[in-house]
């Protein structure tokens, strides 16, 4: 929401998949008139905008709109400030079928901007391997986050059901998420290798254009290097 660049980005990393088969469903919260333009140009049979009626304000009425609507077997997340490498969903999907799983979580990298040089971005944590479901609850956010991360199988979508909203739950959407799943005894393929790219680059509510594009630069150069 109001971050272009990212949104851009983001994108880019769809078109980037080495898995081609896709449907890509981009839900507006409430459209920005700024994404008018990033819309006119994104002419591709296998992309649906969805304009939500009222501003949600955090990403469970988009994710739950998104589950509702996608007709494919599998379902990925994808927020609009993350970044997908380019096998994200060859691997995921390899994975869910060698395992004859639900619920598939690559690893991810958080990126900040460094303190000392605008355009030098820190990776300072990585989520961890070896998860399980129900260590949604004793670990922090990272431990599963974000849900840029996630592929679900349909029946996963169905057994679970939407996402609760932040002012009714004690915990974050996406970890009640995680346990619900847990509770219906969803079968986990806990990915080890990274595979997306979590930003915390975000001056308030804007952008922090120098970091970007050098991240841009980096995923369109030498993506094996920077991963």
């Amino acid at each position: 929401y109001s971050r272009l660049k990212s949104f851009r980005l983001a994108i880019a990393s769809v078109f980037g998949q080495t898995q081609s088969e896709w449907q890509l469903l981009i839900i507006d919260d409430c459209r920005n008139p700024g994404n008018e333009e990033s819309r006119g140009k994104l002419k591709d049979e296998r992309i649906r905008f969805i304009n939500l009626p009222e501003r949600c304000g955090e990403q469970s009425g988009p994710n739950s709109v998104g589950m509702a609507l996608a007709k494919t077997p599998f379902v990925a997340f994808l927020n609009h400030d993350d970044f997908w490498f380019a096998d994200h969903l060859e691997t995921g999907l390899t994975s869910l079928q060698a395992h004859q799983a639900d619920f598939y979580a690559g690893r991810a990298v958080f990126a900040k901007v460094s303190e000392t040089d605008t355009l030098q971005l820190e990776f300072p944590e990585v989520s961890p391997s070896n998860r399980e479901l129900n260590g949604v609850f004793q670990h922090k956010l990272p431990y599963f986050e974000p849900a840029s991360s996630w592929i679900l199988s349909r029946a996963a979508c169905d057994a679970v059901g939407p996402w609760q909203w932040s002012n009714n739950l004690y915990r974050t959407p996406l970890q009640d998420w995680v346990l619900r799943a847990w509770r219906c005894g969803l079968r986990f393929a806990d990915g080890n290798r990274v595979s997306v790219i979590k930003l915390r680059l975000m001056r308030g509510y804007g952008e922090h254009p120098e970091a970007l594009s050098a991240l841009d630069q980096d995923l369109s150069t030498d993506e094996d290097g920077l991963r």
